[in-house]
């Protein structure tokens, strides 16, 4: 390994593990041998976040040898501690790898009930405005600073305006109670994750600026922010350190004017040079009123500004000439930023906070919204705007069903009644309801959603990014910014058709539950053009190629390990028509004889195991083919070698992997990985003709057509429901009425090359590995036991 020393103490660097956290405990306190003599944790890759996290340990360590040494504790309590410091440690570093840690997301925020953010509106509206109706009849939301930015390290502000654009006050007061809370787990948050370690004052404003993206009125981007850092990707793309962590400086400082843009006032008393000017501080305008910017901005020009200065001060004889020259240097600063850019407007004078009165009765107020609808525009804006700054409008206290708790509610549900039994298909539906309540907008009482909204989301689901979860580059950034940049590709039509489905089931459940009387979906459609048929199955030749594969044809041990369901997967697809999921969670005692026929019964009768549907389980007769291949000779040899238990799975080498099916392994065998193994298809030489294993069970229904067999038996055997008034009745065909028509197909290609035996004598002369042995032969290895401190800890104090 080789190393370079850092000047962080415990921390060094290997070119193969990145950043290391190395520390010996003292040998006086290594009394026990379950205790380490050393640690040794990952650090990553980045110096200035591995640098930031072996601090925090060292703290953390010095602490717990000063206790133990002071307090004279024992080797279990050090034992519990250094657990508890190891999760603790994995937890940050988990965090770490986020561009803002543990931060809440805006989506996650929206889906709560914003119990504080209404409990902080009381507050604020009972002191001062808190909405008003703008030009247009928006409302705005008017942060006044009660503290919020010397909590947050950021500017000092006097007022804050954010354009909601709505109209509807419940929903307005919605978004304002989501901005409360936002600002509440902001200032609750650990700062930790990657980008808070490389840019903190930036990181923080803009994490407090994707809350007001999320409910904030969308707006055209200014000529400031186009010069400007405003999103976490462009944020990453900076050097570190480069920028201050704090709005901080004895030199100069911005601040919030009266007319409510913002000022840059460098202090020249501070600098000692007043004298030499006509004016002790000088301001000069920032041209804006955001906040937001404000902060940006100064993030960006705070190093070079105090630099200039400090350099200035660093001179012992300051003559006029230097200022001036100081003088131009901060104006050319200002310029790369600001040229060019209009004046900014002040912000409005604000209406009086409304006094306590009687509203009007709540028949009236309807009365009164419907006749507005009657008006012109212009006039049912200004009536709207007079009646709410009036008072006559008493806002909710918490408003109606929002479509984030909707989709909330609709997991919930489904969790529930268990039905995303299949781990991907749960995962990839929360990530569509996900991606929809980004889409709908988290904040939108689901009672306002129109026909005219949904087709507007079904529109903009034709540009949602294919992979978006996959792609680190698109997965921190929001929709609205991916959709603006481009240079994606969008998700194909099939696809975009399931997110549809998903929005209207969303509806369609909140009609069910009583929250909506009919769903504004239900007259809008989506057809995807239906994909082609003919180039899902195999050709006779290709699957002469598939059967006559390295698995079939080796004549000497291969590099790669000779697993039993590489045998014997491409023949059950081909002549069993099976899933390949229904395969790999085959049991021992899965493999059932009835009256002389020998049958798979798929069924869930394990925890674990998952089908698509009800039709889905069912027993399938054995094909003539996959009998005289030798499975039953397989199926025996497997019952000896894990002692006769049914329960053992029937092909070894499928590991369970999380959140993945049990066909998850074989499938990457079957296809490859998409990069540098293109999987058995590819030995096979079909990788370039997009075969797949499903492509099996397409060719078995085919091969029933083109032998004009009964294609109702063929429904019964790969498991299809019979939609029919006749299909309903009965339990199925029996076993002998199966068998005799499955024995009839036949794929027109020679199997007289396959059998068992020979894989197995294959197998035999194939060395065994550490793993475990790769057929149903039991080898006896020897593993050498690894000594982990950690193993001596209880998982009970691990966990605390």
């Amino acid at each position: 390994m080789s190393q370079r020393t850092i000047r962080t103490p415990h921390m060094i660097f290997s070119r193969e593990r990145g950043f290391l956290y190395v520390r010996s405990l003292p040998k006086a306190l290594l009394t026990d041998d379950r205790l380490p003599k050393q640690v040794r944790w990952p650090l990553g890759q980045n110096h200035e976040i591995a640098r930031d996290v072996a601090r925090q340990l060292n703290d953390a360590f010095d602490d717990l040898l000063q206790l133990i040494t002071e307090r004279r504790l024992g080797a279990d309590y050090l034992l519990q501690s250094l657990g508890q410091l190891y999760l603790q440690h994995q937890r940050v570093m988990q965090d770490m790898r986020l561009p803002l840690g543990s931060l809440i997301t805006p989506n996650e925020l929206a889906k709560g009930a914003l119990e504080l953010g209404y409990e902080r509106l009381a507050d604020q509206e009972a002191v001062s405005t808190v909405l008003y109706a703008d030009a247009q009849g928006d409302y705005v939301f008017v942060l006044l600073d009660r503290g919020y930015a010397e909590r947050l390290e950021m500017l000092p502000f006097e007022r804050y305006d954010v354009p909601l654009g709505t109209r509807d006050l419940d929903t307005a007061r919605w978004k304002a109670a989501y901005l409360l809370e936002a600002l509440e787990q902001l200032k609750r948050w650990t700062r930790d994750g990657y980008l808070h370690v490389l840019h903190p004052l930036l990181t923080r404003t803009l994490a407090w600026e994707q809350f007001v993206r999320c409910v904030g009125k969308p707006r055209e981007e200014s000529l400031l922010e186009q010069r400007l850092p405003t999103t976490l990707t462009q944020l990453e793309a900076l050097p570190g350190l480069k920028y201050l962590a704090s709005p901080q400086s004895e030199l100069f400082r911005i601040h919030q004017g009266s007319a409510g843009g913002y000022l840059l006032r460098i202090d020249f008393h501070r600098m000692g040079v007043a004298h030499l000017t006509p004016v002790g501080v000088l301001d000069l305008e920032l041209q804006t009123t955001d906040w937001i910017l404000a902060n940006l901005l100064f993030a960006v020009i705070a190093p070079d500004l105090l630099s200039f200065l400090t350099a200035i001060i660093a001179q012992e004889d300051i003559d006029p000439a230097a200022l001036l020259k100081l003088l131009d240097q901060i104006h050319q600063l200002l310029d790369d930023y600001l040229k060019g850019l209009p004046k900014a407007n002040g912000l409005p004078e604000l209406p009086p906070p409304s006094a306590p009165q009687a509203t009007l009765p709540a028949q009236t107020q309807s009365v009164l919204q419907a006749l507005s609808g009657l008006l012109p525009e212009t006039q049912a804006i200004a009536l709207n705007r007079a009646l709410v700054q009036s008072g006559a409008f008493a806002p909710p206290a918490a408003g109606g069903l929002r479509y984030a708790a909707l989709v909330e509610r609709f997991k919930t549900h489904h969790e529930v009644s268990r039905t995303w039994t299949n781990a991907d298909t749960r995962i990839q539906n929360l990530a569509r309801l996900d991606a929809l309540v980004e889409i709908v907008g988290p904040g939108v009482a689901i009672e306002q959603i129109t026909r005219a909204d949904v087709v507007r989301v079904r529109d903009a689901l034709r540009l949602y990014p294919r992979g978006r979860n996959k792609t680190p580059s698109l997965r921190q950034k929001p929709l609205a910014q991916i959709m603006v940049e481009g240079g994606y590709e969008p998700i194909h039509p099939r696809t975009l058709k399931r997110y549809f489905a998903m929005l209207k089931a969303t509806l369609d459940f909140a009609v069910d539950q009583g929250f909506l009387e009919q769903s504004p979906a239900q007259s809008v459609q989506y057809k995807a053009q239906a994909a082609g048929r003919s180039n899902r199955s195999y050709t006779r030749e290709q699957l002469r190629l598939l059967l006559s594969g390295p698995v079939y044809t080796l004549e000497a041990p291969p590099r790669w390990r000779l697993h039993d369901y590489k045998f014997w997967l491409p023949l059950l697809g081909a002549f069993q028509g099976a899933r390949l999921n229904e395969l790999c969670q085959l049991r021992v005692g899965d493999v059932r004889q009835e009256a002389g026929i020998w049958y798979l019964s798929l069924n869930t009768e394990q925890a674990g195991k998952r089908l698509k549907n009800s039709s889905s389980e069912r027993d399938v007769p054995l094909h003539r083919q996959v009998l005289g291949a030798g499975f039953l000779a397989f199926v025996e040899q497997r019952r000896q070698a894990v002692g006769g238990d049914r329960q053992a799975m029937l092909f070894d080498g499928l590991p369970p992997v999380r959140n993945k099916l049990p066909g998850a392994t074989a499938s990457k065998w079957f296809l490859g990985n998409g990069t540098n193994y293109g999987g058995y298809v590819q030995a096979c030489g079909l990788a370039e003709q997009g075969r797949t294993f499903h492509g099996l069970r397409h060719s078995f229904i085919a091969q029933f057509r083109a032998q004009k067999l009964d294609i109702q038996i063929a429904k019964s055997l790969v498991g299809h429901t019979d939609h029919s008034v006749t299909g309903q009745y009965g339990r199925g065909y029996p076993l002998e009425v199966l068998q005799e028509e499955l024995d009839r197909l036949d794929h027109g290609v020679s199997l007289e090359h396959i059998h068992y035996r020979h894989y197995l004598a294959l197998q035999e002369q194939q060395a065994p590995t550490q793993g475990g042995p790769t057929s149903t032969v039991r080898r006896p290895v020897t593993k050498t036991q690894k000594r982990n401190w950690r193993r001596f800890i209880p998982l009970n104090a691990a966990a605390r």
